[in-house]
Formats: C-alpha cells, structure tokens, sequence
C-alpha cells in the first residue's frame, strides 16, 4: 500500500475551505478571468445562481487542487498523478475515487453535497469531512497491518 501524503491532503482542505468558491467536483483544473462566470446551477430551492471565479482565476477539484499545491499543472494524465503525489491508489472503482469522484463518497456525505445546491461553504466542509475520514481509514489500516 503506498504511503498517504496526509501532510497534502491537508493543504487541499485548507484550500477548500479557505477559498470554496475556487472548489469544484465537476472537473479537474478549470482557468479564467477572475470575475468571470465559472458556472450556472440551480440551488436547492431550484433557483438559478451564477459562480464566478475567483481572484486567482483557478477551480479546481480534490487532486486538481492537489496538483496545484505541488507546484503541478494540467495534465492529461491527471487521475495518475494526482493518485501518485496523493500516495493514493490508482483504482477508479475503490480507493483513488473515494476522494476523485462524489459518485463513491459515503453515503451520508454524498447525499448531503447533492443536496447542498449553491451552498459553497457547505459543499466545501462535506468534502473535507470526505478526506478526514479518508484519512481516518487509511490509518486504520496502517495500524491492524503493524500490528500483523
């Protein structure tokens, strides 16, 4: 089992909840003028909001953001690069897309970010909640493995 690198995983929580409106599950790395829309959704109440991006014209996702932070870019490869910088397994239908991919989340968590509409602050603590308890398994297994 590869190694976590908690101390990054970290760093994307704090960039998350520092700046929600730079976080966005619906892709990679996205770019543009700062001010400028970023996307169109609905809220939970069904009305139609606007999110623009930030100052520092960048959204991007869990390992986006991961990427990001290590001094990384876009890349057409990004899925196995942000596994490898993470120490995340590269399985698209396990590990690697309980922190990638919303559709894997835990339940309870996943349900709430689809419910949370435009909430940002909200969508961004859910997401942090995801990669605590991500956290939290791995050293789990880490220490019934040790203790084999």
């Amino acid at each position: 089992m590869p190694e976590l690198n908690v101390p990054l995983l970290r760093k994307v929580q704090k960039q998350i909840l520092d700046e929600p409106k730079s976080f966005m599950m619906r892709t990679w790395i996205l770019t543009g003028n700062p001010g400028s829309v970023l996307y169109t959704d609905k809220d939970c109440n069904g009305k139609q909001g606007e999110t623009e991006f930030t100052s520092c014209g960048t959204a991007a996702c869990i390992g986006g953001w991961a990427m990001l932070i290590a001094g990384q870019g876009y890349t057409s490869s990004i899925f196995e690069a942000a596994a490898d910088l993470l120490g995340l397994e590269k399985d698209l239908s396990n590990a690697t897309s309980r922190l990638f991919n919303t559709a894997y989340w835990d339940e309870d968590l996943r349900t709430a970010y689809e419910k949370v509409g435009q909430s940002l602050e909200c969508r961004a603590k859910i997401a942090c909640e995801q990669i605590d308890r991500y956290i939290e398994r791995y050293e789990a297994k880490q220490t019934k493995e040790k203790e084999k």
